[in-house]
């Protein structure tokens, strides 16, 4: 007997052998450009169980769990040798269909990550893009999803507030609705409970029968090392990196900011979709950048200003994801100004944004050049955008006195894009700050009116 009978309730496609596991790991190597990172892993994952992968911090927990979806295919340095094969079918095979795999291995990150949508087209969101419209089958799935995250009987009365009214708790239950609702046949699940709420700490989710969930904590493979120069040259190489992926991801997030006004200006729905779809990608990114300046740190204990560089890694990494989420913030105001008629020319946004923009991207070039005659000129060009949202805000205010309820809607939208525009030259100004960090060990954050000022004296000629 080789295979188990159909089950009338589980789709086909959840029936597995049971004499083999629902996923099969061998032989596995994973390499970061020269480094490798996963050394011949091989493990068995059984079908209808919880496998748990446990390890200290940075010992490539995730690393392993995102080789089962394939989300490391995302970053274009990666490279890996051996197998997967998810129910007998290899998924790195020529031929496999890896979007058809994500549907199929669904996945929860540890910090929660909610379309700005309504709680409802969240959980809806795999479904429609699958091509179900029939709004019965959408309704029971919502509803089976949202109950199998704890969280159905808190939302069920306002299914239509936006996801990001929910608290960071029920955010996180949310974002598990939204992975259950397709009913994906393996659950890959990075710490979501790392900071839970009530719901989820004291009510186990109750998954269907098809559902195989693998939780981020197994023995890690174990690190191997080398010695003297050697371990000097890996160290520069794994810095090399970091460096490397922050800046490709800093790319990334400048090319949102973009997509987020062109969406504004030329009124593009498309747009809107790609800058929400692709924040899970940064997400993604930056989960994967702190844990690998975080394992840099345990296993190599840096010192001095290699140590100081990954800190301001880690700093810089916080603020591009933050930054990444005001452009998502931008694109859900934009959502909704596009079913309203244009209320004013929007000159003044467009060169906000090109004043946020050339903030990021000077910043992380004084970054890597170290240069703080560079950095302080993009802390100065915050003021700029003070001014400008200041401006903004006065304009809109004659609109909103005119005291009709459309108008007050679009100019509040616009207002708030001109604050989420601000807020982006703030985390890059944060951005910029790490450079005197970096250079000579300082903290400016809260100093910087200090720091301008003493870069304008040295500048003058002495008498």
């Amino acid at each position: 007997m080789t295979e188990t009978a159909p089950d009338p309730v589980v789709p086909e496609r959840h029936v597995v052998a049971i004499d083999r596991p629902i996923v099969d790991i061998r032989n596995l190597d994973l390499y970061y450009g020269p480094t490798q990172a996963l050394f011949d892993v091989s493990l068995r994952i059984p079908a209808h169980q919880v496998t748990a992968f446990i390890g200290p911090s940075g010992c490539g927990k995730s690393t392993l769990l995102r080789c089962i979806n394939r989300l490391n295919d995302l970053i274009d340095s990666v490279r890996i040798a051996g197998s997967i094969a998810l129910d007998g079918r290899d998924i790195y095979a020529p031929d496999c269909d890896v979007i058809a795999l994500r549907r199929q291995v669904g996945m929860v990150f540890q910090r929660s990550n909610p379309f700005p949508k309504s709680v409802y087209e969240n959980v809806a969101y795999g479904l429609r893009l699958a091509g179900v419209k029939d709004r019965t089958v959408l309704d029971e799935a919502v509803e089976r999803g949202l109950r199998a995250a704890a969280l159905w009987d808190e939302v069920k009365d306002r299914l239509g507030v936006s996801a990001l009214e929910l608290s960071g708790g029920q955010q996180q239950r949310l974002c598990i609705a939204r992975a259950l609702a397709v009913e994906p046949s393996v659950l890959l699940m990075d710490e979501p409970a790392a900071a839970p709420d009530r719901g989820l700490r004291h009510r186990p989710l109750r998954l269907n029968r098809g559902v195989h969930p693998c939780w981020r904590r197994a023995p890690p493979p174990p690190a191997r090392r080398g010695t003297g120069d050697s371990m000097e040259t890996q160290l520069q190489q794994l810095i090399d990196h970091a460096k490397s992926e922050l800046l490709r991801m800093g790319a990334a997030v400048e090319e949102s900011i973009a997509e987020a006004m062109q969406a504004l200006v030329a009124r593009r729905s498309d747009l809107i979709q790609r800058v929400i779809a692709g924040n899970m990608v940064i997400d993604a990114w930056e989960v994967a950048i702190e844990e690998e300046t975080i394992r840099l740190i345990a296993t190599h204990q840096p010192v001095a200003t290699d140590l100081r560089l990954l800190a301001s890694v880690i700093k810089i990494n916080y603020d591009l994801e933050r930054i990444n989420d005001e452009a998502v913030n931008i694109v859900q105001r934009t959502e909704a100004l596009l079913r309203l008629p244009q209320l004013k020319p929007l000159i003044d946004l467009p060169r906000m944004a090109g004043i946020a923009q050339s903030m990021v991207r000077d910043a992380l070039n004084a970054f890597v050049q170290r240069d703080e005659d560079l950095a302080r000129e993009v802390c100065r060009r915050d003021e700029q955008l003070d001014l400008l949202r200041d401006q903004v805000f006065r304009e809109l205010l004659t609109y909103m006195h005119r005291g009709e309820p459309d108008t007050i809607d679009r100019a509040l939208h616009l207002v708030l894009i001109s604050r989420h525009l601000e807020r982006i030259g703030d985390h890059a100004s944060n951005i910029a700050e790490n450079v005197a960090f970096l250079v000579e060990g300082r903290i400016v954050r809260h100093q910087k009116q200090q720091w301008w000022e003493q870069a304008r004296t040295d500048a003058e000629p002495k008498e």
